[in-house]
């Protein structure tokens, strides 16, 4: 990739009704895969959402290693985050 470069994804690739527009199987666990064929990055905002609720945290490493298996080299992921400025005394 060259420094500067500007990639191209969506917020996200969990959209049942993108069959037959990305994906090519009806089933959610080819979904990042088919993705990944079609688009160079994508956001996960899973994490984001959750915040205040009992399943926010960071993803578990077997998440993880499932998202990077789906995906090629190259493939890069964006992470929504909230705002936390840091407040010192």
């Amino acid at each position: 990739m060259v420094m500067g470069a500007i990639l191209f994804g969506t917020c996200s690739w969990k959209y049942p009704s993108w069959l037959d527009l990305v994906y090519s199987q009806s089933d959610p666990d080819s979904y990042l895969a088919e993705y990944a064929q079609q688009f160079e990055m994508v956001e996960i905002d899973q994490w984001f959402w959750s915040l205040g609720r009992q399943s926010a945290g960071l993803p578990k490493h077997e998440t993880v290693v499932r998202y990077a298996g789906a995906t090629g080299d190259t493939f890069k992921f964006t992470i929504k985050c909230h705002y936390c400025p840091v407040i010192t005394p």
